[in-house]
């Protein structure tokens, strides 16, 4: 789950990045760059990323392109199967690589980053992304808070043209019924 961070009076839960680099140097940086301002996980290769998403709400996937077993592409195309709304981020220093080119065709990026990066970039994008993230998610709950409300009204309205059906029935009834009464001798 996102670790929660005390922000004045308030808790407030941090989003969570997920960097994936088969350098471990390389995840060390990020750690050290994005600790404090994001929940940092980290993974050495796509397989071990993806068992992250069993666990975690990810707000962000940084990847680097080339990896051994899953490379950078591959990855970012299974986390927009499987999360839709984590946003993909593929880091290189091969701005020509073919795996590059590959995942931006497939549409599963939302940005690249070429290395190295500078730390208060790196943060300014995800900080974008993950409101992006946020504000994808808070949509997505209003909808289908939206939906159920809207289900919700249209069974009580089911409801209520019963309740009316019955009563007009019982209107239409009542004078057949007081006629019946009238002409009964007691």
């Amino acid at each position: 789950m996102n670790c929660p961070t005390m922000v004045g009076p308030m808790a407030e839960v941090q989003p969570t990045v997920l960097c994936v680099d088969d350098d471990a140097s390389n995840l060390e940086l990020y750690q050290r760059a994005l600790r404090g301002r994001y929940h940092v996980l980290v993974a050495t290769g796509g397989h071990d990323a993806l068992r992250f998403f069993e666990s975690h709400a990810i707000a962000v996937v940084l990847t680097d392109v080339r990896m051994p077993e899953m490379d950078g592409a591959a990855l970012l195309r299974e986390v927009a199967q499987r999360s839709p709304l984590t946003r993909r981020v593929i880091v290189t220093g091969y701005a020509d690589s073919e795996n590059l080119i590959t995942a931006i065709n497939a549409g599963q990026l939302h940005q690249v980053v070429t290395k190295p990066w500078r730390p208060a970039e790196l943060t300014q994008m995800l900080d974008r992304l993950t409101a992006a993230h946020h504000n994808d998610r808070t949509q997505q709950g209003l909808l289908g808070e939206l939906e159920r409300t809207n289900h919700d009204l249209i069974a009580n309205e089911r409801m209520l043209q019963d309740a009316l059906d019955q009563r007009g029935y019982d209107l239409y009834q009542a004078p057949r019924l007081l006629a019946a009464v009238r002409t009964t001798p007691n």
